[in-house]
């Protein structure tokens, strides 16, 4: 039986509503050594007074009066812990029982791996179920995804903390494509998790064990419904790092952009498009080797992803034709406002 201590680490921020909820899910893990750190950035609602008055040793609190943002709460989690491992866990999400004895269990069966994620079932905010994640268990498969989008649910996480510290990582760091870490720019709070993992990849495996070991909310206060355009900026910014990194130059983050979503772009052709995601395709099975599975997985998503963005151009042009035929007919709209718009919806 192993015994390994887990420091799971949990910033908080006027989260009253679920972290009661999300805390009880952690003390009832069927493992049980562990340490609960909460980091508590300022709140001003009951978010402290419900974990104040939760009796269990390995629950610590930590307060800071000068509101640490998410990347400094993560940060000062991973510097006072004390475990072998390090777990996350947000307040508004929830962890099944056998969580991190499933997790701790694979690790030490698979040395390799120093960071493993688990599958989610999608709850709202009343904690209904409304479907489930199918993020990839296979290493080499999520090397390959993660050029496009992120592969794990944070709250899901485990790491060997001998990764981290061996490595000097921690949450905000910025590399550029020639794996140098920049010093002096600054990441913010929205998608600091996709981005460390895009690091850490280079480092050792990452996975997702192929089970649902925890459940996701989705609700209107939760990172992913608000701030959506600086999320976008910022998950963009990570796989262009990604892609950069794979083929071994900085690329465009407008030809990222088309890449991530395989729709038309203005400033990129098709046959640019498919040229730079055919030197991708190359660039990433050079490091594969004897696995027929990944590199026709590779390809057949490549062709795919063609497909998809031929569709879309094609599409694009079929509405702008028809919608040049309508004003041949009829004449431009009175409204040259909505003539206006009309047109950028078309063309953007």
């Amino acid at each position: 039986m192993y015994n390994d201590l887990i420091s799971v680490i949990m910033p908080s921020f006027n989260s009253d509503k679920y972290i009661k909820n999300s805390i009880k899910s952690i003390l009832n893990q069927t493992y049980k050594n562990f340490e609960l750190l909460i980091i508590d950035g300022g709140s001003t609602d009951k978010t402290l007074e419900i974990v104040k008055n939760i009796n269990d040793p390995r629950v610590k609190i930590f307060q800071n009066p000068n509101k640490l943002n998410l990347i400094d709460s993560l940060n000062f989690g991973i510097k006072i812990s004390k475990g072998n491992y390090l777990a996350r866990m947000d307040t508004d999400d929830y962890s099944y029982p056998d969580r991190f004895e499933t997790q701790i269990k694979f690790l030490k069966k698979n040395p390799s791996i120093h960071m493993l994620g688990t599958r989610a079932i999608y709850i709202n905010e009343n904690g209904r179920s409304k479907y489930k994640s199918f993020n990839s268990t296979n290493s080499n498969e999520i090397k390959w995804l993660m050029h496009f989008e992120n592969q794990f649910f944070h709250s899901s996480i485990m790491i060997k903390k001998s990764i981290i510290k061996k490595h000097k990582l921690k949450y905000g760091l910025v590399m550029n494509y020639k794996k140098k870490f920049i010093n002096n720019a600054v990441l913010n709070n929205e998608a600091e998790d996709f981005h460390l993992w895009i690091i850490l990849e280079n480092f050792g495996k990452i996975c997702n064990i192929d089970k649902y070991l925890i459940k996701y909310r989705v609700h209107n206060d939760s990172k992913s419904s608000s701030n959506k355009s600086e999320l976008n900026r910022s998950f963009l910014s990570s796989c262009n790092l990604k892609i950069s990194l794979t083929i071994g130059k900085l690329i465009d983050l407008n030809l990222t952009n088309s890449l991530v979503s395989s729709t038309d772009n203005s400033s990129y052709n098709l046959t640019k498009y498919i040229r730079i995601l055919k030197l991708l395709e190359k660039k990433f099975l050079l490091n594969i080797k004897n696995d027929a599975n990944i590199i026709n997985f590779v390809k057949k998503d490549v062709n795919f992803k063609i497909l998809k963005y031929r569709y879309n151009t094609f599409n694009k042009f079929c509405k702008l034709l028809i919608y040049f035929i309508f004003i041949l007919k009829n004449g431009i709209p009175n409204n040259r406002y909505e003539f206006k718009r009309d047109l950028e919806f078309l063309i953007f």
